[in-house]
């Protein structure tokens, strides 16, 4: 069992670590388009939008530069004007292709749906961001808006990280960008969840209805989750065992 409880741990883990990866797209040949270092490390970059003082972020959400977006704080640009401010990009909606599929080294188009601010408006976002070597820092230029039932505000610029390279994990042919850096153990561990609570409804109702059974009797395996605790320190306890382990002389059974 203590083996049982280490791989459940070291499971988690890995599956938590996944989940927060950076935002990638797959090329051909084992190549990656690594967006990441697109991401500013104060939490935003400052450009003028339509007479506003815009706020955005490629892949991390945007830090929110005023007291006037305390209201909004899970978006990927902010439009501020004085007192008044609008979330840019729904950082639940998100969406990584290449400019044009038919050339890998055209650059990315990263698409965040709307977001609805204090006015009810949707706002969503689209970066375009081509492909140059030469450049090593991204300047976002605001180059307008698609007015509808969402109004799109769109930014242009280049940068080396727009570019395939070699290495970084990636490949395939996803072109989803993690959800807010969702990743494939992100949606995993969400399955895993829905499985487990089906597990206890499911179980709970056959234990009652079939099994006429009461209390804490109702939870499927009841023994098993009550030992969950010992468990898993006993897989915490296994590397320390093994270590201590070490030079010991065991009694070899006939």
């Amino acid at each position: 069992m203590k083996i049982f409880a280490l791989i459940f741990a070291t499971l988690l883990s890995v599956s938590l670590v996944y989940a927060a990866g950076s935002c990638k797209l797959g090329a051909s040949n084992g190549k990656v388009i690594d967006l990441s270092g697109l991401d500013k490390r104060d939490g935003y970059y400052k450009t003028e939008c339509s007479g506003w003082d815009c706020y955005v972020n490629v892949c991390e959400k945007a830090k929110s530069p005023d007291s006037a977006c305390s209201e909004h704080t899970s978006a990927h640009g902010y439009q501020i004007l004085g007192l008044h401010c609008h979330p840019l990009g729904n950082t639940d909606t998100a969406k990584i292709t290449l400019i044009d599929t038919s050339n890998e080294k055209s650059g990315v188009k990263v698409v965040y749906g709307g977001v609805a601010g204090s006015d009810n408006i949707k706002r969503g976002i689209e970066f375009l961001i081509a492909c140059d070597e030469n450049v090593e820092t991204f300047r976002p230029v605001f180059d307008g808006e698609s007015n509808g039932a969402t109004i799109v505000y769109r930014f242009t610029g280049s940068s080396k990280h727009a570019c395939p390279v070699t290495g970084g994990g990636g490949g395939g042919d996803s072109n989803d960008l993690p959800l807010g850096h969702y990743g494939v153990g992100g949606l995993l561990l969400t399955l895993a969840l829905v499985a487990l609570m089906l597990y206890f409804i499911v179980g709970a109702i056959l234990m009652k209805l079939k099994f006429q059974k009461t209390g804490l009797e109702i939870i499927p395996n009841i023994g098993f989750w009550k030992d969950i605790p010992f468990l898993l320190k006993d897989g915490a306890m296994l590397p320390v065992d093994l270590v201590r382990g070490q030079g010991k002389v065991y009694q070899t059974m006939a």
